[in-house]
């Protein structure tokens, strides 16, 4: 039931946020970061290593994932910033759509 309910609070976050507040630089810098850099430190990290072919690739593919759905839920829990936890999943989820199928042929 946990997955059901973490994504009801997360839509329900998700559903009020305005395009105007994804314009913020912030937003831009962490859909970089998490979708772009961090990809490629671990593309680097795991090239210096002898991982078995599966093994590195089932590990990028798991660096290349979009913000986790549950940082709405833990932002809700300890009284954080429910809203950028909100905003951040929501963008990096839509250029995820783009950056995944790439990133996908590109190391694989």
């Amino acid at each position: 039931a946990t997955i059901p309910v973490a994504m009801v609070v997360a839509g329900s976050r998700m559903s009020v946020v305005s395009l105007r507040d994804l314009k913020d630089i912030k937003y831009f810098n962490l859909t970089i970061l998490r979708l772009l850099v961090i990809p490629f430190i671990c593309l680097f990290i795991l090239n210096r290593f002898s991982f078995p072919v599966d093994i590195r690739n089932i590990l990028l593919i798991i660096a290349i994932m979009p913000t986790a759905v549950t940082s709405i839920v833990f932002a809700d829990l300890f009284d954080s910033d429910i809203k950028f936890a909100a905003n951040s999943v929501l963008i990096t989820h839509l250029v995820a759509l783009i950056a995944i199928p790439l990133w996908l042929r590109f190391i694989l």
